[in-house]
């Protein structure tokens, strides 16, 4: 089964040759544009356009994250927008979640585990899914309908969950098909992303179950009774 979350540009063919035009997305920023090529018209999505009628701060944004805008935008149906990272490390499993504008999640809505010993000898992308089956399994009924982007630093994974398909092992596609199960039973559309480890370190921490660098880069939870249970949590292992 293949899956695609779209491409830069779209457009479908008429009977006449010509290509109609496909505008799949709300366009709630007024930013749809088209672009004539010969007999052929294909829609992108303007940034500055996106920026003039009130998506504010899109120029000042790393280009990494500047083509995550674009595809959202490009794909905006309505749906609510929720942000995921997750890593693995060779003993732990962690992540986080977010609402699509925010940056700093609540210690309530992250999570740290140690790998069960039957799975520790496993490839780390299996690690990898797992954490995002992790996440589903905990956080999945509060995304119902939802529109969940996966951050990740696995190319494998994000090929996997992209493509709904893999040529991995038995363990590792019958854990791709307990996500999108999952993912499906609660109406949740899941759209990968790949980022660099740099860039997830949060989830990277929590991953490796190292509390000095979850209260470095997010002090404020130490105020928090989440983040006592979480140290209570760290110290144990």
């Amino acid at each position: 089964m293949e899956q695609s979350v779209g491409g830069a540009f779209g457009a479908s063919c008429c009977s006449d040759g010509m290509e109609k035009v496909v505008m799949s997305s709300l366009d709630s920023f007024k930013c749809a544009k088209t672009l004539v090529v010969g007999a052929k018209t294909y829609v992108y999505y303007s940034l500055p356009e996106a920026e003039k009628h009130g998506l504010r701060g899109i120029s000042r944004l790393p280009f990494s994250l500047k083509v995550l805008v674009e595809n959202l935008l490009r794909a905006e149906d309505g749906r609510t927008v929720t942000h995921i990272h997750t890593d693995a490390s060779g003993f732990g499993l962690g992540g986080y979640f977010t609402a699509a504008n925010e940056y700093t999640p609540h210690p309530d809505h992250a999570f740290a585990h140690r790998v069960n010993k039957r799975h520790r000898e496993q490839e780390i992308h299996y690690k990898e899914l797992r954490a995002v089956l992790t996440a589903l399994k905990l956080w999945a009924d509060r995304w119902v309908h939802h529109k969940l982007v996966v951050f990740t630093d696995n190319k494998l994974v994000e090929h996997a969950l992209l493509k709904t398909s893999s040529k991995g092992a038995p363990e590792f596609m019958d854990l791709l098909q307990q996500v999108l199960l999952l993912a499906a039973a609660h109406d949740i559309t899941l759209v990968p992303e790949w980022l660099p480890s740099a860039e997830n370190s949060l989830a990277d921490a929590l991953s490796r179950l190292n509390l000095k660098a979850v209260t470095n880069l997010c002090p404020h939870w130490q105020v928090t009774a989440e983040y006592t249970n979480l140290r209570h949590l760290f110290e144990k292992t």
